[in-house]
């Protein structure tokens, strides 16, 4: 294990420059990345419980005769969709509504109120999207509201898994502050390949305190307060936060290499190259954040087999400046749970705490994941005929909290609607957990 890393960069170094190689492949589309619409599978196997099901899910509203309407509630479940020990439980309704003007353009409306039991406050949020394919592809959206927010605010963990955990097993992963928001995000495409974002958010912050710890089942050895198990976090006192970003995606998209169905989403065996800069703008307030950060990251795809392929990510970064840098603001990694509820991605972790490594400094992660129908067990005729994928997952992240971490795992997936995998885990080579998930990506 003391060169599991070389190894990693090795494996991934092989890669990058086998794609010169394989410009010499027969000159088709590899589309290899294209996922199965799990609720169109789920449906269309309810049969006459459709309906139901159909409302349950996705609600029941009004469309115009000529489809460019759309008013409705966003499905039965939203009516209490999260338990947490901050809020309790939220009653209330999310709705969805669209209007599609032409084939151009297409505005879409998505409001939520709803009301805490145990903080006996009202959250809202609304989200307006507004699609337009003039001489570029765009996406404009405004959003607003007032609710609680994950300290991870990338929120790789699930508002759902959270509420279960908490209200069967008393374990509120989740840490949670207010913020009152607006924010403005753009993202178009001026080229075929090319892809550029940016965004403008003014935030009202504060941490919150628990206001109820009830759970069925009661675990008293668990730390239940709402503080990050960070040691460079603190209590975040009532702030301001006008925070930008700017960053391009960008992808050299050769016609015979592109996916003719849809050209700003590219998916080929071409590396796929990222930047970002975030930063929060000074201002006269005393505890405004005010720092600056870039990231660059690149993801490729490489198959390898008619059953199998390859796909690995690299993502590094730094802050080049903080001062009055609040915990929001940090680069977070998060942390899937055991068992997890979500799909397994490519370079999340299972077994490093949720928080314990977000930095305010500098990072470099990285994972390579093998995914196969035709590699240990899926040899097996009937294994192979019943649709299993199995996947050998690496990882590797290095912070000023916690270095030279890997994590190594195998993974089996039944057709996206269980996953089961072990991991293990070493920091500096050292062993350090283990842990099996059993994941149910459909929830």
């Amino acid at each position: 294990m003391r060169y599991s890393f070389l190894i990693l960069f090795a494996f991934i170094t092989y890669f990058c420059f086998s794609q010169k190689v394989n410009e010499f492949r027969s000159n088709y589309p590899v589309i290899i990345n294209q996922e199965p619409n799990l609720e169109e599978e789920v449906m269309d196997k309810l049969g006459g419980f459709k309906p139901v099901a159909n409302a349950i899910l996705n609600g029941i509203g009004y469309e115009s005769s000529d489809k460019k309407f759309y008013f409705g509630n966003a499905g039965f479940w939203s009516t209490v969709p999260v338990y947490n020990f901050v809020d309790g439980v939220w009653l209330g309704q999310a709705f969805k509504s669209y209007y599609e003007f032409n084939d151009i353009y297409k505005l879409s409306f998505h409001p939520y109120v709803y009301y805490t039991t145990a903080r006996k406050k009202m959250i809202w949020g609304t989200r307006l999207t507004f699609k337009y394919k003039t001489l570029v592809d765009g996406n404009l959206e405004f959003d607003a509201g007032d609710i609680s927010s994950d300290y991870d605010t990338g929120e790789h963990l699930g508002r759902l898994e959270n509420s279960l955990y908490s209200l069967f097993l008393k374990r509120n992963y989740m840490k949670l502050f207010r913020k009152r928001y607006i924010s403005l995000d753009n993202s178009f495409f001026p080229i075929r390949g090319l892809e550029l974002k940016s965004g403008l958010s003014l935030q009202w912050r504060n941490s919150e305190v628990n206001h109820t710890d009830f759970s069925i089942f009661n675990d008293n050895e668990y730390d239940h307060s709402n503080i990050p198990l960070n040691n460079k976090f603190k209590v975040m006192p009532r702030n301001t936060a006008l925070l930008g970003k700017v960053g391009f995606e960008y992808i050299y998209c050769r016609k015979t290499f592109c996916d003719t169905n849809n050209n700003n989403k590219p998916y080929t065996d071409i590396p796929i190259i990222g930047f970002d800069y975030n930063f929060g703008i000074p201002s006269g307030s005393v505890n405004r954040s005010r720092f600056s950060r870039i990231e660059v990251s690149i993801h490729q795809r490489i198959k390898t087999s008619e059953f199998s392929h390859i796909h690995y990510k690299i993502n590094s970064g730094k802050f080049l400046s903080k001062k009055n840098l609040w915990f929001p603001d940090f680069k977070h990694f998060g942390s899937y749970l055991l068992p997890s509820m979500k799909t397994y991605t490519d370079d999340g972790y299972f077994l490093l705490g949720y928080y314990k490594a977000d930095t305010d400094k500098q990072w470099l992660k990285g994972a390579v994941n093998y995914h196969s129908t035709n590699l240990l067990l899926t040899h097996i005729p009937v294994m192979r005929k019943l649709g299993f994928k199995e996947s050998i997952h690496a990882r590797y992240l290095w912070t000023s909290e916690i270095s030279h971490y890997t994590e190594w795992g195998y993974s089996l997936d039944y057709k996206n609607l269980i996953t089961i995998g072990g991991f293990v885990s070493f920091i500096k080579a050292k062993y350090s957990n283990v842990g099996i998930s059993v994941s149910f990506p459909w929830l």
